[in-house]
C-alpha cells in the first residue's frame, strides 16, 4: 500500500525535491526550459526547474510509455529518488559522480588562501575572539569555569539513573500518518519514539475525539498528561478511521516497550484514511528489590 503524507502538504513533496535536485547544480541552466510536460504549465512557478531536469535526463516522465507526465503533485518514494539521483551523477549533468574539486578551490575572490593568513600559516588572530585571548574566556585548567552547568544547574541535574527519564517526569510529543485504503479494515501506524528511555514499560491509551479521559490520563490534545507509568496518546483529527489501537515492537497491545510503540488505526472504507495528534508520557518509580536472603547467607557456606 503507497504511504500518503498528510493532504494539505501531499502537493509540495514533489516539488521539493525538484528545488532540492536543482540547488546542488552548479552549472547554469541553458536557454529556456522546455514544454516537456503537459501537467506543468507556463503559470506553474517550478516550470523551468521541472523542464530542466527533463532536458538533462534526469526525470523520464511519470506515465510510461508516452512519458508527457510530471505528476508534479505525487509524492515521492524512496526507490524513485534513488533513479532522480543516478542519473544526475551517471549523465554528468555535476561532477557528482568524480568529485572533482574547482580549479579555483583554494581562491577566494581570486585571491590565494595564504593570503589570508598570517605568520605560519594561520589567521594572525586565530587565538583571538574580538580581539582578546582565547584564555580570557577559560577558567581554571583551560576550560570555561562553569562548562558542566547550564542556568547555574549541573548537567547531572537533568538526567539520571544512566540516561533515562527521571521518576514521575513528562515528556510530550505529536504523531500522526496517513494512507490510501483499497477497502474497509486496511491498516495505517506511526511511531511513538521517546526521546529518552524510560525507565520501564508504560501502559498505553489511545483516546479518540469526544471519548472520555481515562484513569492514568489527564490533560487534552493541547495540553496532554498522563499519570506514571502511562503513556496516554490525544488524537485530534481523524480522517475514515473504524478504530484505533497501540502496539510495541514484540507485538503486545497497548503497553510499550522503554523506548515507545506504533499507535495503529484501521480504515473504514476504500479512500484516504489518516490521523493525528499528541501525546504525553509519564515515568514510573521503579523499586529495584534485593536478591532474596537465604539461609546459607546467613550461617555461611564454609566447610
Amino acid at each position: 500500500m503507497r504511504r500518503r503524507a498528510f493532504a494539505a502538504r501531499a502537493a509540495w513533496i514533489r516539488y521539493a525535491v525538484v528545488a532540492v535536485v536543482t540547488a546542488v547544480v552548479v552549472a547554469p541552466i541553458a536557454g529556456i526550459a522546455s514544454d516537456r510536460f503537459t501537467d506543468v504549465p507556463d503559470t506553474n512557478i517550478f516550470h523551468n526547474d521541472i523542464g530542466w531536469l527533463a532536458d538533462n535526463g534526469v526525470t523520464l516522465g511519470c506515465n510510461p510509455p508516452a512519458n508527457d507526465q510530471f505528476c508534479p503533485s505525487d509524492v515521492v518514494t524512496r526507490e524513485q529518488m534513488a533513479a532522480f539521483m543516478r542519473r544526475l551523477a551517471t549523465n554528468k549533468v555535476v561532477d557528482a559522480a568524480t568529485a572533482v574539486t574547482a580549479d579555483d578551490a583554494d581562491t577566494l575572490d581570486g585571491m590565494d588562501s595564504t593570503a589570508f593568513l598570517g605568520v605560519g600559516g594561520k589567521a594572525a588572530d586565530s587565538d583571538k575572539l574580538d580581539g582578546m585571548d582565547s584564555t580570557a574566556f577559560l577558567g581554571v585548567g583551560d576550560k570555561a569555569a562553569d562548562s558542566d552547568k547550564l542556568d547555574g544547574l549541573n548537567s547531572t541535574d537533568f538526567f539520571q539513573y544512566g540516561g533515562t527519564v527521571p521518576a514521575f517526569e513528562t515528556i510530550v510529543g505529536a504523531v500522526g500518518t496517513g494512507e490510501t485504503a483499497t477497502g474497509v479494515g486496511d491498516t495505517t501506524q506511526e511511531a511513538v519514539s521517546f526521546p529518552v528511555k524510560m525507565p520501564g514499560n508504560l501502559t498505553a491509551h489511545v483516546i479518540r475525539s469526544g471519548d472520555p479521559v481515562p484513569a492514568g490520563c489527564s490533560g487534552s490534545v493541547s495540553a496532554p498528561g498522563a499519570s506514571p507509568g502511562n503513556l496516554c496518546v490525544f488524537i485530534d483529527y481523524e480522517n475514515n478511521i473504524s478504530s484505533f489501537g497501540f502496539y510495541r515492537s514484540d507485538g503486545v497491545n497497548n503497553v510499550t516497550s522503554p523506548y515507545g510503540g506504533q499507535v495503529y488505526a484501521f480504515s473504514a472504507g476504500a479512500g484516504n484514511f489518516e490521523f493525528a495528534g499528541t501525546w504525553a508520557a509519564t515515568a514510573p518509580l521503579l523499586i529495584i528489590l534485593p536478591p532474596p536472603f537465604s539461609a546459607d547467607d546467613a550461617l555461611g557456606s564454609g566447610s
